[in-house]
């Protein structure tokens, strides 16, 4: 899942900072949020399931923007839920057990590994949806006409085949990770330049 800009004719578009003589162009932009999300390459895809289970595996691929997903069915306004998003990995692998959502938070680089159960919402339209701020978690408000509507999923009326979530997904729960070295301070920030 991207964020993205395109120009009249269609082309990508990164904007660059600052837009005067002498400048370097493109200059360091240190957020960027574009005003279309992609979803594996396409502007808001709609994908066809049948009313079972779905593994899908998600990565933030935005450079700044984050994500709270949640699937709604009806209106895009989202007046009515979907079915729970069950996360079974992240990063690290896959959990001991499914892990019930509502919403799915998701930073820039992060991935997710999800099971969808579509089975209650044959012959429904869902929206997967996002109402991240940006930049978050203060920023500006989403439009729900554009960067809040990732992608639709049009259920069929039947299922081939019957899938299931299963109650635990490893041999035995995942050990705490203990401290086995000193405490460190790392420190992120954004300068300025002599163009500002």
């Amino acid at each position: 899942i991207q964020d993205r800009m395109f120009t009249a004719d269609g082309q990508l578009y990164y904007p660059s900072e600052p837009e005067v003589d002498g400048a370097p162009n493109p200059s360091v932009l240190p957020e960027f949020f574009g005003d279309h999300i992609l979803v594996n390459g396409q502007a808001w895809p709609v994908m066809d399931v049948e009313p079972t289970v779905y593994r899908l595996r998600m990565l933030n691929g935005s450079d700044s923007r984050f994500y709270n997903l949640r699937l709604t069915s009806g209106a895009p306004s989202g007046q009515m839920a979907g079915p729970q998003i069950q996360q079974i990995g992240t990063d690290s692998g896959l959990l001991y057990a499914p892990v019930p959502l509502d919403k799915l938070p998701l930073g820039p680089g992060e991935r997710a590994d999800v099971l969808i159960d579509f089975s209650g919402f044959a012959d429904q339209t869902l929206i997967l949806q996002n109402n991240a701020r940006s930049p978050f978690p203060k920023g500006d408000v989403v439009d729900p006409l554009t960067t809040g509507q990732i992608m639709a999923f049009r259920v069929g009326g039947s299922a081939q085949v019957q899938n299931q979530i299963p109650n635990t997904l490893l041999e035995s729960p995942i050990a705490p990770l203990v401290q086995t070295g000193a405490t460190r301070k790392l420190l992120l920030f954004e300068g300025v330049d002599e163009y500002g």
